[in-house]
């Protein structure tokens, strides 16, 4: 069960860098090139220099929080796929 626990965790991990890197280009490529104008209802510190590098990585970290419960999810599912594995195995013989 430990090794299955540790697969989980690794799959946790991955998927939330993954998912990081996902909302890091999302951030670059897609919001980085707004203008000034398109964050004015956002809450951003008022002397902020560089916004495009400020908005991209809050969007990675943003991202992160989506790839820590999917994750999660993974994790929860492979490791009751691996005991319900196990059960039938034990059951069989």
């Amino acid at each position: 069960m430990f090794i299955i626990a540790l697969k989980s965790i690794l799959l946790t991990v991955i998927i939330a860098f993954i998912t990081g890197l996902i909302g890091l280009a999302y951030g670059e490529f897609f919001l980085g090139y707004k203008p000034k104008e398109y964050f004015d209802n956002w809450f951003l510190p008022e002397n902020l220099k560089d916004y495009k590098n400020f908005i991209s990585v809050g969007s990675m970290h943003n991202f992160s929080y989506l790839g820590g419960l999917t994750g999660l999810i993974v994790g929860i599912i492979h490791s009751v796929n691996q005991k319900r594995k196990s059960t039938k195995s034990q059951q069989s013989v």
